[in-house]
């Protein structure tokens, strides 16, 4: 007996073609159909010899293994082909993403290589960056887009499992210097000078800046993530996502973007050490330290603004 192919996806066992050598007939056909009525084969070749008669096809299924009798008028022949269930498990905990989005992943582990998995439940606010189904283990890849609303969370299926994404929306987190994604959580980046690159884990890297442009981050729309930003101190102007260039500052100005007035949105500032003193856009103009003073602006005494200070 010749089987041209079996193919088992979930718990679906197809019988792609079953013929005999010598034999110019055979058919597909689906477990489905045996199981209903017999199927009729061109004559079989025993010994060479082309028996007279046709071929009966009977089938019989026990829990995953399906067991096919064919018989004729000269032959008997009998094969059981077996297909273990398959199991698919996904392989990653639940995950939270910061109002800015980003990227996640988990893993579909198979049992099989031909074991076939789908997903569903996939909000339109998350984008696939891999395919929906396929078979065997794998890796997805989703891209969470920028959230301005309320928080949200979406319970993705495969395989009889769930895997949970949640994202923050404004407010729902706090506000945290160096927190570029928008979860609370200060990030560990880079800027890279060299060429301008932001490199923070779970973002699409994003180019701002350049040569003589030091990293300026900050909450600047009051959103309460950080925005990349870069000032350059040779001209004093400041680059905040992608909105326009606004001077403010001079050549040896020293940046002190920071949330002065305690409108949850960081000022443009700059301290001047040759005159000591301080130039906030929008807030005033402040003297407070010498020439050789190291500005240090924060929150000191807890009222939800900023405060001028020098080392």
């Amino acid at each position: 007996m010749n089987t041209d192919c079996t193919r088992h996806l979930g718990l679906a066992l197809a019988l792609c073609a079953i013929g005999f050598p010598g034999t110019a007939e055979s058919r597909g056909a689906t477990a489905s159909e045996f199981e209903t009525s017999p199927l009729a084969l061109a004559p079989p070749v025993v010994d060479g010899t082309r028996s007279p008669g046709w071929t009966r096809v009977t089938t019989t299924q026990r829990d995953d293994a399906l067991s096919v009798l064919i018989s004729g008028d000269a032959a008997r022949s009998r094969a059981a082909m077996s297909a273990a269930a398959c199991e698919i498990s996904l392989l990653a905990a639940d995950q939270t993403v910061g109002m800015i989005g980003g990227f996640v992943s988990f893993g579909i582990v198979s049992s099989a290589p031909d074991c076939a998995w789908s997903l569903s439940n996939i909000e339109p606010w998350i984008h696939l960056e891999s395919p929906v189904a396929g078979f065997g283990s794998a890796t997805i890849i989703l891209d969470v887009s920028r959230n301005d609303g309320p928080g949200r969370a979406s319970a993705i299926g495969g395989g009889g499992q769930t895997f949970l994404v949640r994202q923050f929306g404004p407010g729902e987190f706090r506000r945290t210097a160096g927190d570029l994604t928008g979860d609370g959580i200060a990030d560990l980046s880079v800027y890279r000078a060299s060429t301008g690159g932001w490199l923070v884990p779970g973002l699409r890297e994003r180019t701002l800046g350049g040569h003589h442009q030091i990293p300026v981050p900050a909450d600047y729309d009051g959103d309460a993530a950080a925005d990349v930003a870069t000032y350059e101190t040779a001209t004093g102007l400041w680059r905040i996502g992608d909105g326009a260039a606004i001077a403010w500052g001079l050549p040896g100005d020293i940046p002190v973007a920071a949330d002065y007035d305690g409108d949850g949105r960081a000022e443009l500032a700059v301290f001047r050490p040759a005159l000591g003193r301080w130039f906030i856009r929008n807030v005033g103009t402040f003297d407070w330290g010498r020439p050789d003073d190291i500005p240090v602006p924060a929150d000191f005494d807890g009222d939800g603004r900023a405060d001028i200070a020098v080392f």
